[in-house]
């Protein structure tokens, strides 16, 4: 199992800016919680999450959404 110290988003869906999300503190795991309003890009984050591990986002293609949308 891969274990996955720090995440780097940017460019993708809702999230423009470069976003670090560091998941170690000390060389120990952390805990991250994820909130804020509306399109500040939570579920940006969540659907980045699933394209690197399957390749896809699920729910945007049972809206109907094109693979390269």
């Amino acid at each position: 199992m891969t274990k996955v110290k720090r995440i780097t988003v940017s460019g993708f869906r809702g999230i423009i800016a470069r976003l670090d999300l560091d998941l170690h503190a000390d060389g120990q795991p952390k805990s991250v919680i994820l909130y804020g309003a509306n399109g500040t890009g939570k579920s940006s984050l969540a659907d980045a999450w699933e394209w690197l591990a399957t390749g896809k986002i699920l729910h945007l293609a049972r809206e109907g959404a094109e693979e390269g949308a």
